[in-house]
């Protein structure tokens, strides 16, 4: 507050040292009028916005923005921000009104819901419609019941799979994700509902609870490349399998797909190594003794990360894979990795199309 006010001293006495420099009699009333009709003019431009949907499905008087008012207030103005990148950069309502038409409103609630933490389409009951609705440009939103029939008009029409693959795909061509390393996980979406549905692992609660599994491929940066969500537990080794075959005609060359331990097995890493598929993962089953006996002069790497050291060597590991009545062997890169800050040693296996050397 003092700062403030020292400002404000400041400029007063800037104001009484400039006072006879200053424009007096008619000119300064024409400059003063001709500033106050330049400031209505780009006040009533920044008012009418041209996003150019061109979409011949949504008719004019159902697109957002299509009335002109005068400015009001509405505590919901900073959602404008995301509006701007997402109609603006990347074009993200045309997408969704080239899929759903008119039904595209939906998806402005659902912007407005992730924007302000909204957790549920119930939670709606405590946001200013009229507010909400002017800065999503639909004039007001309508009741809960309003916002679920849209919801439902909007699944009925079951695009949501065309409209995200047409979305990572944008997001590939454009370079928007890395394509160098994907990460890929399943996360618990649990269920409290009253109908019969497959379980998953909860693994926070550790137990088997009634839901859906989301398999989330995301880059080194977090930015989610893919996802999909499967009934129950889910399938991690398919998902990799298919995100190369999906996306393979959109890259230069194959990412490094790193998972957890879940997808560990020979049957799987031969699958990975028939499609060219190089991948990075935990060794399962580690013996903690063994990695302990090893001495500590054979960990000749070094590195840092998230403040934490760590020293590694390499070797390698052998596999055998029974097939058609064939016996098939494989070898794998196998990283030794000494966390010096924790004193803790563990393993991790690897593959990138040539042959390990230890």
């Amino acid at each position: 507050m003092d700062t403030i006010l020292i400002w404000a001293k400041i400029l007063r006495n800037i104001d009484r040292v400039t006072q006879h420099k200053r424009i007096q009699g008619t000119k300064a009333v024409i400059l003063a009028e001709e500033r106050k009709a330049k400031r209505i003019e780009n006040q009533k431009k920044q008012q009418e916005f041209d996003f150019e949907f061109g979409e011949k499905a949504v008719p004019i008087d159902e697109q957002p923005f299509n009335i002109l008012h005068d400015w009001k207030f509405t505590r919901f103005a900073g959602i404008f921000l995301y509006q701007i990148v997402l109609f603006g950069n990347n074009q993200w309502l045309k997408l969704v009104m080239g899929y759903f038409g008119s039904a595209y409103k939906i998806f402005l609630v659902f912007l407005l819901m992730a924007t302000r933490n909204i957790k549920s389409i119930e939670q709606l009951k405590n946001a200013n419609l009229k507010e909400a609705g002017l800065i999503l440009g639909l004039n007001k939103l309508p009741s809960k019941k309003g916002v679920w029939q849209w919801f439902y008009a909007a699944c009925n029409m079951r695009r949501s799979i065309f409209l995200c693959e047409s979305f990572f795909k944008q997001q590939l061509r454009c370079g928007l994700v890395g394509v160098y390393q994907w990460f890929t996980d399943g996360h618990l979406l649990p269920y409290t509902g009253n109908q019969k549905v497959h379980s998953g692992f909860n693994t926070q609660r550790k137990m088997m609870m009634p839901g859906q599994t989301n398999m989330v491929t995301c880059d080194i940066s977090g930015r989610i490349v893919d996802f999909q969500i499967q009934e129950g537990k889910g399938d991690l080794k398919t998902h990799i399998v298919e995100l190369k075959k999906n996306w393979e005609q959109e890259l230069t060359e194959i990412p490094f797909m790193v998972f957890d331990r879940e997808g560990y097995g020979a049957p799987f890493f031969n699958t990975l190594i028939e499609n060219k598929v190089p991948f990075v993962t935990w060794e399962k089953h580690v013996d903690s003794k063994k990695p302990k006996e090893l001495d500590d002069d054979r960990f000749t790497k070094s590195f840092e990360m998230n403040n934490k050291n760590y020293r590694i060597f390499e070797g390698e590991k052998t596999f055998t894979l029974e097939q058609n009545g064939k016996t098939q062997t494989f070898a794998l890169r196998k990283i030794y990795l000494w966390n010096q800050t924790s004193n803790r040693r563990t393993c991790g296996l690897a593959w990138h199309g040539m042959p390990a050397y230890p």
